[in-house]
């Protein structure tokens, strides 16, 4: 078994090739692999695919994998099955560039936070993060944790409305507060809620 951080995944002869970040070695594939692995990571895949692209640094994408190997008698490393997931610089699971730049906003921040998982409960909508150091809004009185959302660009307005509606039902229903993120109409993550010992951005 090998995890690592994806370098690049190439077309070679017989299939594909991977490479790992600080790693010589090679890693072959076959073309039914690298289809399943598509089909079953794909946005880890789209990242992938978007690593050598020629983006400003604070926008590439991460990817790590979690993959089955064989040696081969000829001494060539061959991946028998592998997964592919889409991380944050700081290796936060995350689904978009969004969900990557707004985890990046909470590392700097130094925030308490949550990033629920899709195994953590697969049948419903999750919160992408939950933030879990949001101050008081007067003294002596507990701040519930905070739901974040996250709609990227590409959402239609009526389906991000549905969305948008679900989410804060879901949080109400949960105790939770609600904050959401309309890349659509915003460049950039609006100011999160205050945090309780929060300390300065890091440069």
């Amino acid at each position: 078994m090998f995890i690592g951080p994806v370098r690049t995944i190439e077309d070679s002869d017989y299939g594909m090739v991977l490479r790992l970040h600080h790693h010589a070695v090679r890693f072959y594939m076959d073309h039914h692999v690298a289809d399943n692995m598509s089909m079953f990571s794909r946005r880890g895949w789209a990242a992938v695919k978007h690593m050598e692209l020629p983006l400003d640094k604070s926008e590439k994408p991460f990817v790590v994998v979690a993959m089955r190997v064989e040696s081969s008698q000829g001494g060539s490393i061959t991946i028998v099955e592998g997964v592919l997931m889409r991380v944050s610089r700081r290796f936060i699971p995350v689904d978009s560039s969004y969900e990557d730049r707004l985890a990046r906003v909470l590392v700097e921040q130094d925030r308490h936070f949550v990033r629920p998982m899709h195994y953590d409960s697969y049948t419903i909508r999750q919160q992408d993060f939950i933030l879990k150091d949001a101050a008081p809004q007067a003294p002596g009185l507990a701040r519930p944790p905070i739901a974040l959302h996250v709609y990227g660009a590409a959402i239609a307005p009526p389906h991000r409305s549905r969305l948008e509606k679900a989410d804060r039902c879901r949080a109400e229903e949960a105790g939770m507060g609600f904050w959401q993120w309309d890349a659509a109409a915003q460049a950039q993550p609006p100011p999160l809620p205050p945090g309780i010992c929060q300390r300065s951005v890091r440069q």
